[in-house]
């Protein structure tokens, strides 16, 4: 499988527990889930929530622990701060990335960005937390 498709069916599977989680997971919701086109489905909070979690794996691993958190949080925000940006926030999050607890600011900034990208998701952290668990040990094994 194409690592698109990965992304693909990976963004439907959290969608499909974003929905469960929310107890709106009906056999007729499930269904409609699963038949929903691809280019929708990349325009999803979880679509999104991949994509950086993706872009921080490949930059820690090209690092190879030579670049700190804040530093791959800055490449990050630079390509996607055409979807609006918080600049007192986001220096926040890159002062936590340089610190002790640098991997604390990975899901800050995947809450940071899902706010400005996709405001009406209303995802808590908890959501954040737990999709985002099963997108890195998804996006850890491709």
């Amino acid at each position: 499988m194409l690592i698109e498709q990965k992304r693909i069916a990976l963004a439907r599977e959290l969608l499909k527990q974003r929905v469960e989680r929310r107890g709106q997971g009906t056999p007729e919701n499930i269904e409609a889930l699963t038949n929903l086109p691809d280019e929708f489905i990349l325009g999803t909070p979880e679509a999104t929530l991949i994509w950086i979690l993706e872009a921080i794996w490949r930059n820690v691993q090209a690092g190879d622990g030579q670049i700190g958190m804040s530093q791959i949080l800055e490449v990050i925000e630079g390509s996607r701060s055409n979807g609006g940006e918080d600049e007192n926030r986001f220096r926040q999050i890159v002062e936590v990335g340089r610190g002790e607890k640098a991997q604390d600011s990975v899901l800050q900034y995947c809450a940071y960005r899902l706010e400005i990208e996709h405001p009406d998701a209303m995802l808590n952290d908890l959501e954040i937390q737990a999709a985002s668990g099963m997108a890195m040990n998804e996006i850890s094994a491709w």
